[in-house]
C-alpha cells in the first residue's frame, strides 16, 4: 500500500489512516479503455486513485463533452457527488490499467465519521475542484484559446511534476485537451502544429511534450 499513496492529497493523511482506509474499502481493478462509473449515476461513490490514470467527462445534452479532471495517483476525484450526495457529474474511465478504493456514501461518512481528517481533506479536495471550474469558466470568458492552451498545459505540468512524473510529457492528447479548455480538437492541432515549429510544445502519439516553458508561460498572456 505504501508504494502506491506516495504523493497527492492520500499522503496528507495519517500513517495509521492510510494504513486502515485499504481495510474499510473496496478494492477495484479497471483495463485501459473501461468505465469506472456513468454519468447521471444516482449512487455516487468515493474513489482514491492508487495507480493508473482516470479521465472524466460530462457529456451535454447536444453530444458535446467537458473533461471535468484527469486525476493523478494518490488523489480523491470527482468529490462533489460524494460530499452533496447528489448523482455522478460524469462518467469516469481508465485511461490506462487502474487500481483504486471505492467506497459508498454510507460507508465514506462513516469513514469520516471515523477519521475526521479525511473530511477535511475531501472537502478540500471538493472546494479545489469548484475554484478550478471557475478559473475555466473565466478563461473561456476572457482568454483567447491560446493563452488557455498555455495555461493548461502549465497547469497539467505541475500537476505531473508534483507526483513525480515528467513534467514535459504529459499523457493527453489533442482531444484531451480540447475537452479540457473548452474548443475543438482542429483548434488545438493547429496551435501545437506551430508551436512544434517554434520549438515550444509537440503532440506526439497521445502525448504533448513541452519543449520550452518560459516561452510557454509567456504564451499565458501573449499569444504571438
Amino acid at each position: 500500500m505504501k508504494d502506491d499513496c506516495e504523493h497527492g492529497l492520500f499522503a496528507r493523511l495519517h500513517p495509521d489512516i492510510r494504513t486502515k482506509l485499504p481495510e474499510r474499502m473496496q478494492k477495484m481493478v479497471f483495463a485501459a479503455g473501461e468505465q469506472i462509473y456513468s454519468q447521471d449515476d444516482p449512487h455516487p461513490t468515493f474513489n482514491i486513485l492508487l495507480k493508473g490514470k482516470v479521465k472524466t467527462i460530462r457529456v451535454r445534452p447536444d453530444g458535446r463533452e467537458i473533461t471535468l479532471c484527469t486525476p493523478r495517483p494518490g488523489t480523491f476525484f470527482c468529490t462533489l457527488s460524494i460530499m452533496d450526495g447528489s448523482p455522478q457529474l460524469g462518467t469516469a474511465y481508465a485511461v490506462t490499467d487502474v487500481k483504486l478504493l471505492r467506497a459508498n456514501r454510507n460507508q465514506f461518512l462513516e469513514l469520516c465519521r471515523e477519521f475526521p481528517q479525511l473530511h477535511l481533506l475531501v472537502g478540500e479536495a471538493c472546494l479545489k475542484d469548484m475554484r478550478r471550474h471557475i478559473e475555466r469558466f473565466e478563461s473561456a470568458t476572457f482568454l483567447t484559446v491560446e493563452e488557455r492552451l498555455a495555461k493548461t498545459l502549465l497547469e497539467e505540468s505541475q500537476l505531473a511534476e508534483n507526483i513525480g512524473e515528467s513534467p514535459g510529457e504529459l499523457l493527453l492528447s489533442n482531444q484531451d485537451v480540447a475537452n479540457l479548455i473548452g474548443t475543438s480538437r482542429e483548434s488545438i492541432s493547429r496551435i501545437l502544429s506551430r508551436w512544434e515549429k517554434e520549438g515550444i510544445a509537440a503532440c506526439k502519439r497521445g502525448r504533448i511534450l513541452i519543449l520550452n516553458f518560459d516561452e510557454l508561460e509567456r504564451r499565458c498572456f501573449s499569444p504571438k
